[in-house]
């Protein structure tokens, strides 16, 4: 769940098959991201982005490379 606390994030994702922008400027409204989903953000000079997450972050859990995930779902 992402959650932008203090100006804005606009969040892209992308499941391999469509992609989405969503902007994030409201503390009251949060952002679910669902498994396997490629999310990037960009940040205004004052935003301020909360994640809250189900489990510990462990960096080998994570795909960092965009052709990678692509072939693993099928996609472009």
């Amino acid at each position: 769940m992402l959650i932008c606390l203090r100006g804005r994030c606009t969040v892209t994702l992308d499941d391999g098959e469509q992609r989405d922008e969503v902007v994030l400027d409201d503390p009251q409204w949060g952002l679910y991201v669902p498994p396997f989903t490629w999310c990037t953000q960009r940040y205004s000079a004052e935003a301020l982005l909360i994640v809250l997450a189900s489990e510990v972050y462990r960096p080998e859990d994570y795909i960092r490379d965009y052709a990678a995930f692509a072939a693993l779902r099928g996609g472009r």
